[in-house]
């Protein structure tokens, strides 16, 4: 069922959907998690992603996996920002 799930969102034509739910599929986090991650929060040399979990009040640092670190790259090299920028945050409205 993942396996169909991954080929069904590798199929989507908007690219920043498509790669906003394989950041989440990937890293498990949550949708305004991912659609909040700022550039600088990425860490593309140590290959990973800080984050705040508002449940713990504190802020985490994860690991990235090769697929999720590909994915951020190709996005750094390509874009200006991650998903869609709004202010200095990113935002899930555009997808």
């Amino acid at each position: 069922m993942l396996a169909r799930f991954h080929a069904a969102v590798s199929a989507l034509e908007n690219e920043v959907a498509r790669d906003w739910l394989l950041l989440m599929m990937f890293t498990g986090l949550r949708k305004e998690a991912a659609a909040s991650l700022r550039w600088d929060r990425v860490d593309l040399t140590q290959g990973t992603v800080t984050v705040w979990s508002k449940r713990r009040l504190e802020q985490f640092t994860l690991p990235l996996g090769d697929y999720p670190h590909a994915l951020l790259k190709r996005r750094w090299e390509t874009a200006s920002w991650s998903f869609k920028r709004k202010r200095d945050y990113l935002s899930y409205d555009y997808l």
